[in-house]
């Protein structure tokens, strides 16, 4: 397998949603997504590689959508973060009166991380209240952007799927962020033993169980799921490098 690496070869393209309708915590989170893909730990991006939408017509992203679909990037990055429901799939409210389906997201890129913090039940919802959220610090070094490249371009091609909870529950969220998204990004700082990565599996699994506990601790049920790919460890999409 050849690897693009020299000089950030991997075209990669990033593409942060956010429905704030009222929710304080959504711009933090658009705000601590894009500064985690920037750093060091998150891959060195650079902000041309990522868009941001807030609050946007339908058409505005449905044709950011096409667009990264037809550059056809090796790596596609995914946030939705606001109002959602659930009715066959998940439903994504980009604004007060339109949604898109999260089957609109698929075949962005070779390879593909969508994460979804939206609440899944059957009807329209308003997010709801939980912990504050503390942003990861970050670093910088240029070396780890061409590191970080080879490491994805080394994953097979899939798209993994990350939703901060399960068909018919809430997701919470409170005016520092959402709860499972802070715990994700946490996550992506506590590298395993022996690894300079941490696999997108691991972070979710990490961040599902600090979620669920936290849920718990203020009488309420949260559980994140996740649809992946059964790869061994080296073949699996990265969250972040150091």
């Amino acid at each position: 397998m050849t690897i693009k690496t020299i000089g950030g070869i991997m075209k990669r393209r990033a593409l942060l949603i956010g429905n704030t309708g009222g929710l304080d915590g959504i711009g933090v989170d658009i705000k601590h997504t894009a500064r985690f893909l920037m750093s060091s730990r998150g891959g060195q991006w650079y902000s041309s590689e990522i868009t941001t939408l807030m609050d946007p017509s339908k058409k505005l992203a449905t044709e950011t959508i096409a667009r990264i679909r037809a550059e056809k990037p090796d790596y596609t990055f995914f946030l939705f973060t606001g109002h959602g429901s659930h009715y066959g799939q998940t439903e994504l409210c980009v604004n007060d009166k339109e949604t898109i389906l999260e089957s609109d997201l698929n075949g962005m890129g070779d390879r593909q991380l969508s994460i979804f913090d939206c609440c899944r039940v059957e009807r329209p919802l308003v997010k709801a209240t939980n912990e504050s959220y503390r942003s990861i610090a970050m670093d910088s070094m240029d070396a780890t952007r061409d590191r970080y490249g080879m490491r994805i371009m080394q994953a097979a091609k899939y798209h993994a799927k990350l939703y901060a909870c399960s068909v018919n529950e809430f997701s919470y969220d409170t005016p520092d962020g959402a709860m499972y998204l802070s715990n994700l990004l946490r996550a992506a700082a506590s590298f395993p033993v022996g690894y300079s990565t941490v696999s997108v599996e691991e972070a979710h699994a990490t961040a599902r169980e600090k979620t669920i506990a936290a849920a718990a601790r203020d009488g309420k049920k949260q559980t994140p799921a996740a649809s992946q790919a059964k790869l061994p460890r080296d073949m699996q999409l990265i969250l972040s490098i150091k």
